[in-house]
């Protein structure tokens, strides 16, 4: 009787057995229809790891466990991929929904009363990058003639959230303002509006004008961030050091038409590039062919400085903190670099510096940067990224008169080489720095 009641169990286990193998292979073979017939990744994982569960309980074969983890790399695989895509086709929705906003608030600007100057308006930005806009700019500004050509410097309080623009006109950007009722007009004019920025801290702040006539002077909350004098053609600025990234702004355009159509005639936006990108290569305000940039207004008077007379001495405090007097280099070479992290032509010659610098040294040269930057942070991270070993001073930050009005530095980049006792070699080097070089 034992006999027979030890054969029955032992029959009874065996199907147990074959049974939850059975259970274990189906289980498998639902995950591989999730995953290969339904695409529902998610759900084959769930079905896989409960095969290698199974197994680790001691049921179904160990082969099956094997190839079902196998299959949990590749779907996990295959899922990230996918949350790639899902991410991309988002970005591409988000851009597709942003042109069409734009394209319909462009629709709702007014008709232009003449056809002659059609060929520009509403012109789009060209962004050569993947971005993503942080700012609804709109299309009506605030607009006030400004006959005077040289005048923009005087009137940044024009870019202030604070000033008060209520006796200005309203304008369309987008259009001529000779479609506007400005027909004939051909001298200068202010543009101003105020917009919400939401950007986070990490990528740059840029801004992209479709078409702006040809000499535009643009400021941001009070601040110069670059000009333009290409009338043709659409540019982009680099905003970062002056805007509030989490807040309202104030933008303020000087433009001067020489002739035929003038004004803002281009679509504008704010925006942050989504991918790393080196956007100094795109920026007009940071190294490319823009004239060079106005530092000191024109109704600011400043002294002479000639070749051949004592270069006026001066005591400053670099951006690290260290006192530095010019007549403590007695005895060497000094060139002082007026120059702006917001100075296209002032960035492009900075390798030339460099070059210099680490030649000539040894021959007894020494180079101060005076910038005119109203922070320290963008000069530190400038100088730390381009590994810039001479010292650097911040107008800013030091003595009145400054030292731009002592060397009758009217606009940067600006070079005034002294010689070693002390007197002015050179007092503007500018497009002659081999001249320094040579000499050494």
């Amino acid at each position: 009787m034992a006999r027979v009641t030890a054969i029955f169990l032992s029959c009874v286990l065996l199907t147990v057995s074959g049974l939850l193998a059975s259970s274990v292979e189906e289980t498998y073979q639902a995950a591989l229809t999730q995953e290969k017939g339904e695409g529902n990744l998610k759900e084959a994982i769930r079905l896989y790891k409960q095969v290698v569960e199974a197994h680790e309980k001691g049921e179904g074969d160990e082969g099956l466990a094997a190839r079902a983890q196998l299959r949990i790399e590749v779907c996990q695989e295959k899922l990230a991929t996918e949350q790639q895509m899902e991410a991309l086709r988002q970005q591409l929705v988000r851009q597709q929904e942003q042109m069409e906003r734009q394209l319909e608030a462009s629709q709702r600007l007014p008709l232009r009363a003449d056809e002659e100057y059609n060929h520009y308006a509403n012109t789009p930005p060209v962004v050569p990058y993947a971005h993503e806009e942080v700012a609804e700019v709109p299309r009506q500004w605030k607009f006030r003639l400004q006959v005077d050509r040289w005048s923009p410097q005087r009137h940044r309080d024009y870019a202030t959230l604070d000033f008060d623009d209520s006796e200005w006109a309203t304008i369309n950007i987008g259009q001529a303002w000779e479609d506007q009722g400005y027909a004939g007009y051909d001298k200068g004019a202010w543009y101003r509006t105020t917009f919400t920025v939401a950007a986070d801290s990490v990528w740059p702040v840029l801004m992209a004008f479709g078409g702006v006539d040809k000499d535009a002077f643009v400021y941001v909350n009070g601040q110069s961030v670059g000009q333009h004098h290409e009338w043709d053609r659409p540019f982009i600025l680099d905003i970062s050091d002056h805007v509030v990234r989490d807040g309202e702004n104030a933008v303020a355009l000087y433009v001067y038409d020489g002739g035929y159509m003038g004004g803002v005639y281009g679509l504008i936006n704010v925006h942050q590039p989504t991918t790393e990108v080196e956007t100094d290569a795109f920026a007009a305000n940071r190294g490319d062919s823009a004239k060079r940039v106005v530092l000191v207004p024109s109704d600011v008077e400043v002294c002479e400085l000639k070749k051949g007379e004592p270069a006026p001495d001066f005591a400053v405090v670099d951006i690290h903190g260290d006192t530095l007097r010019l007549s403590d280099l007695r005895g060497r070479h000094v060139l002082l670099d007026f120059w702006a992290t917001t100075c296209g032509p002032c960035i492009k010659d900075t390798p030339e510096l460099m070059n210099i610098y680490r030649a000539k040294q040894a021959h007894g040269l020494e180079i101060i940067g005076i910038s005119t930057n109203s922070r320290r942070e963008p000069v530190l991270r400038y100088v730390e990224k381009n590994r810039i070993e001479w010292p650097q001073v911040l107008i800013v930050e030091n003595e009145a008169p400054p030292i731009s009005k002592k060397y009758n530095i009217s606009g940067i980049p600006s070079y005034v080489w002294i010689g070693p006792d002390g007197v002015v070699i050179n007092p503007e080097l500018r497009g002659h720095l081999d001249d320094l070089y040579d000499a050494l």
